[in-house]
This record gives C-alpha cells, structure tokens and sequence, in this order.
C-alpha cells in the first residue's frame, strides 16, 4: 500500500485505509478490526493505526507509541517500510516496561495506551474468536474522555 492523501477525499483516505487493515485481518485469518500482534510488519502496523485514527476514533496520542516501530527497517532513500513481521507487542512492552523502570512516566504512558489499543485488537492468528469493532470503538471513546478530563 503507497497512499498519500494528495487529491483524494477525507472517505477516500478513510476507505483506503479500512481496506488495508481489512486486508490485514483477512491474512491472519481474523475478522476485520482483530489482528495477531506477534506477527505484524512495521508496514502493517502504520496500516493499522491509521485505520484505527481515521475510521475508529483513535488519536495520534493514542497510536504514538507504534511510531518508532513502523520506522523500524524503514529505508530512508525511497521511504519504504518494512514488511518483515516482528512481535509487536513483546517490543511495546518492553519499551513500556524500561520506561517506567527508568522514571520516564509520559513515554512509559503513551506505551501503554498504545498497548491498551492492541490487547483490544489482539487475537492469535486462528480466525476462531468473532471480534466485535464496537469493543474497539468503546475503548477508544473511553481513552479520549479520559484524556479530555486529564488535560
């Protein structure tokens, strides 16, 4: 997937985007909005979180924690990103994990709030578990009032 939203429409973008991760689950053998966080590339995982800030209400605070890993393999010469799978969640809670031991509470949060969105979605690749996207989006609405309330 190579998007840019140059020329396209805000549903343009949000459509693209919820195909992609649609596309995602579809390879993991999940229903749409579930995914195998042991087995996502960096590439999948920029997918992913735009689909969840564009069609599920998610903000950038919220997904932040997975910038340094969809810039993991990226190459700088042609900005490609790579499409090795990685355990996801293991690297976010690790990161999380240090943060916190070394006193960094703001990274260490942002992780976990990145983390609280993939236990939301995770399921193991077995397609055997129905996921409800509502779940998701409930989440996601609880995480943005306590973030209003917070501020």
């Amino acid at each position: 997937m190579n998007y840019y939203n140059v020329e396209h429409t805000q549903a343009e973008f949000a459509a693209y985007y919820a195909e992609g991760a649609r596309q995602i689950s579809e390879s993991q053998g999940l229903p749409y909005g579930q995914y195998d966080f042991t087995k996502v590339s960096p590439k999948q995982l920029h997918i992913i979180s735009t689909d969840m800030v564009v069609n599920h209400g998610a903000s950038l605070d919220d997904t932040s924690g997975f910038l340094p890993l969809m810039l993991n393999g990226t190459s700088t010469s042609n900005w490609s990103m790579s499409e090795e799978p990685m355990d996801m969640m293991s690297i976010v809670t690790g990161q999380q994990e240090h943060e916190a031991s070394v006193g960094n509470s703001m990274m260490a949060d942002l992780l976990q709030r990145s983390l609280d969105l993939m236990a939301a979605a995770h399921q193991a690749g077995s397609g055997s578990q129905d996921f409800d996207i509502a779940e998701l989006t409930d989440l996601l609405k609880r995480a943005a009032g306590a973030n209003t309330t917070g501020s």
